[in-house]
């Protein structure tokens, strides 16, 4: 489904819901993931590709530091996703929950800049 992101939109309201944290890389792949959960009612809010603005940063980072949860898809892209990766570490200084989610049993935490201690799970 190449245009998932306009049917499955990024939760906007003020229940809890999670911040599913990826690079615009692995679209595809967290597709797969994401769609099944928002699905069976999961609040989830995510955001892709570089903010256009400063202001875009800061609501973003002000979004994903909301969340009662941060789930990051851990990849060499997200790693590298300037954007993803600060989102992800002022979740990480403001003590948010994170779990990783590991699709290649790669340990990235320490390339993204994340405690030992933050969970991570290989699926």
């Amino acid at each position: 489904m190449k245009n998932w992101k306009k049917k499955y939109l990024p939760y906007e309201g003020k229940e809890p819901y999670l911040y599913f944290a990826f690079a615009e890389d692995d679209s595809a792949k967290v597709r797969k993931i994401l769609c099944p959960l928002m699905e069976r009612g999961c609040r989830i809010w995510y955001c892709c590709g570089p903010a256009g603005s400063s202001a875009e940063l800061l609501r973003r980072q002000e979004r994903s530091a909301s969340a009662a949860l941060t789930v990051v898809y851990l990849t060499d892209a997200a790693c590298a996703d300037k954007d993803t990766k600060s989102n992800v570490l002022v979740n990480q200084k403001f003590v948010r929950p994170i779990l990783c989610l590991n699709p290649d049993e790669t340990d990235r935490r320490l390339a993204m800049g994340l405690r030992e201690d933050v969970p991570h799970l290989a699926i």
